[in-house]
């Protein structure tokens, strides 16, 4: 668990935070240091020393004192809060660190059942006006289809209802490609899916007549390619009747992105658009982003954002991040990058853990109104290459095998011996790394690198990297 909180008429003295897909890279740089939380994660201490050592204006034996780390010692698949629910002595050892219940949330990655009940046995609070159905609705595929519409916000082309077999999607492809001719890839997105995962693709083959629901569906379960590559078209169908799907056009372009916008809604309704990132996509899976987006259609990002995030508070949505993804396309005609939102995502996101980690590290610096990340001294206005305005690059899975024969210990000593890898407080600048305790068994970390603008810290990751492999061959040599 790791926290969060705002500042504001709603800020809570305590907040647990779940995370069961990426549990242990968000405990890093979280409001754990001002409340005494528990972690539920095996964490390495020299990790979590690391992060300590980061902070900004605060010792770190005193910010020590304020967290308590607590582990099920579980390494089974099975989620953490049924780990937790199992275990009646260690909820009572949360239950009493928990010193008012009222003004206590726990924020989790995704909610299901397993977190109400850990809430409800805890006594505390999660957001429940955000994760009723209807809120859960709007988060889906076919629920962001419907709010883009509703809110004018240019999307790909597609059903605005969810299917529930292959022959509906055969007859929803039939339909778009007989108004459309031109269109011949196709997504098939669950309803429910994260990072990509839950998206398929399918490409119309050559010679197969258009409005052939026949061949459209025996093509459908041979040839689509769904992003994850572990599941085969057949085992992703079947989840079509479960979850439900849409169907949406694949956008073609040679120029293509995919960037997003972050934003918030308070508890009095409020919205706050957070940031804008262009995420880096493999196999249209997140696997990092830079920040901010490209000022091209930045603004564009953030009104859009803000547009939906005014709509859900509309539908009562609050105390909950959102995000919305888009893809950009270059149109040579009208020489000018067109945005298409795609979803949006009612969690926390793989572009929250470097922006939390970004404000924490750089209180003196906040989001101006153009999207940048400046010192509260700066005028928004100022040219982006200011030497006070902050960019970045992030990227979950930087992985290779010969890191496999490192530890977080060995990379810390690594750190300290090299000042590429640091991160400097006085510059505001620098290297941190996170997902460490990966290393031994997968090969893999975390990297974010903070520099002046987003060209910078390319550059940047680029040396870490470099350097990090080059270590590893001095050491077999």
């Amino acid at each position: 668990m790791s926290p969060r909180c705002r500042s504001g008429n709603s800020q809570y003295s305590q907040c647990f935070h779940l995370h069961f897909i990426t549990v242990h890279r968000h405990v890093s740089l979280s409001h754990v240091f001002f409340f005494k939380i528990p972690v539920v994660t095996l964490k390495s201490p020299c990790i979590v020393n690391y992060y300590l050592s980061l902070l900004t204006n605060v010792e770190v034996d005193h910010a020590r004192e304020r967290l308590t780390l607590m582990s099920v010692y579980d390494t089974s698949t099975e989620p953490l809060c049924a780990k937790l629910l199992k275990r009646p002595r260690m909820l009572q050892r949360i239950q009493n660190l928990v010193e008012d219940p009222s003004q206590t949330m726990m924020s989790t990655y995704c909610l299901t059942d397993l977190e109400r009940t850990l809430a409800d046995h805890l006594g505390v609070m999660y957001p429940a006006t955000s994760w009723t159905h209807p809120s859960t609705f709007w988060g889906s595929k076919i629920g962001s289809r419907i709010i883009f519409q509703n809110v004018n916000i240019p999307h790909c082309l597609g059903v605005y209802e969810s299917l529930d077999s292959i022959p509906k999607i055969v007859s929803s492809i039939i339909a778009l490609r007989k108004e459309h001719p031109d269109v011949r890839k196709f997504y098939v997105k669950l309803n429910e899916g994260a990072s990509g995962l839950g998206n398929a693709l399918w490409s119309a083959p050559k010679g197969i007549h258009e409005l052939d629901p026949v061949a459209i569906q025996k093509s459908l379960i041979h040839d689509l390619e769904p992003c994850w590559n572990e599941k085969t078209a057949q085992e992703f169908l079947a989840n079509v009747p479960t979850f439900g799907a849409i169907v949406e056009e694949c956008i073609m372009a040679k120029e293509l992105r995919s960037p997003s916008a972050q934003g918030m809604i308070h508890g009095d309704g409020f919205v706050q658009v957070i940031s804008t990132h262009e995420q880096i996509l493999h196999h249209g899976i997140y696997d990092g982003c830079t920040f901010p987006a490209d000022a091209a259609y930045r603004e564009s990002l953030q009104e859009y954002c803000e547009r939906v995030g005014h709509f859900l508070a509309s539908r009562g949505v609050r105390n909950e991040h959102f995000g919305v993804d888009f893809v950009a396309y270059y149109d040579k005609l009208e020489e000018e990058w067109k945005l298409l939102a795609i979803e949006i995502n009612m969690r926390c996101l793989g572009t929250t853990h470097p922006m939390e980690t970004l404000k924490l590290l750089m209180p003196e610096f906040r989001l101006t109104s153009n999207g940048r990340f400046c010192h509260a001294q700066e005028d928004s206005t100022t040219s982006s290459n200011s030497s006070r305005s902050r960019c970045y690059f992030a990227e979950d899975n930087f992985q290779h095998e010969s890191l496999t024969k490192l530890t977080p210990e060995d990379l810390m000593e690594i750190i300290d011996a090299t000042s590429e890898l640091q991160y400097d407080k006085e510059t505001s600048t620098g290297t941190i790394f996170y997902m460490m305790d990966a290393l031994a068994s997968y090969g893999k970390v975390g990297i974010m690198c903070i520099q002046e603008t987003v060209d910078l810290a390319l550059t940047h990751v680029a040396k870490v990297r470099s350097i990090l492999l080059q270590i590893n061959h001095d050491d077999d040599s």
